[in-house]
């Protein structure tokens, strides 16, 4: 949960590692997982748009990508962007999606 401005948004997966951004029982954005035996890409639906989320360049960060250009990152160790007319719950959300995929990347590797 987290409370931004008086409005509560909620963050959970679902089975098949798609991950869920909802307020008041509405899904703002989600985050599926596209079928890759050797790249984490996920693609995140939010207002009528697809953005591209990969991490195969640039592990530990996530980039983000519209038609082909980069938007914007998500650092796991380091800073991170997002467009400037994105709301701070989206970029949130972003953040907490990309700690579950190094949490199960942990996990999936044995560690």
């Amino acid at each position: 949960m987290l409370d931004v401005e008086g409005d509560r948004y909620s963050f959970y997966r679902t089975t098949g590692r798609k991950r869920v951004l909802e307020r008041d029982a509405v899904i703002l954005a989600t985050a599926m997982k596209k079928p890759s035996w050797w790249k984490n890409i996920f693609i995140l639906k939010y207002e009528g748009q697809e953005y591209c989320l990969s991490d195969e360049e640039s592990w530990p960060a996530i980039v983000i990508r519209s038609a082909e250009q980069q938007v914007g990152s998500v650092g796991l160790s380091g800073p991170s962007t997002f467009p400037a007319a994105w709301p701070l719950h989206l970029s949130v959300f972003l953040i907490w999606h990309a700690h579950v995929l190094c949490s199960e990347e942990v996990l999936d590797n044995g560690a």
